[in-house]
């Protein structure tokens, strides 16, 4: 897995998280290097919102049956 690979999904996951109050950019940043070095599926999206001060981090699943 190449840093170029990481940085990119991280910059175009960023985007994704839709939060109200400010310090979060880092902890997501941190988060989302987490997901791609754990063996996350760096063409999937990840999706996160703020809800009543903490973050959570979502992803569609989609299967096939």
């Amino acid at each position: 897995m190449k840093k170029e690979d990481i940085d990119r999904f991280i910059e175009r996951n960023l985007k994704n998280f839709s939060v109200n109050s400010t310090g979060w950019e880092g902890i997501i940043r941190q988060m989302l290097f987490e997901f791609a070095i754990g063996g996350w599926n760096l063409e999937k999206d990840v999706f996160g919102k703020e809800d009543f001060g903490s973050c959570a981090a979502i992803y569609i699943l989609k299967i096939k049956i």
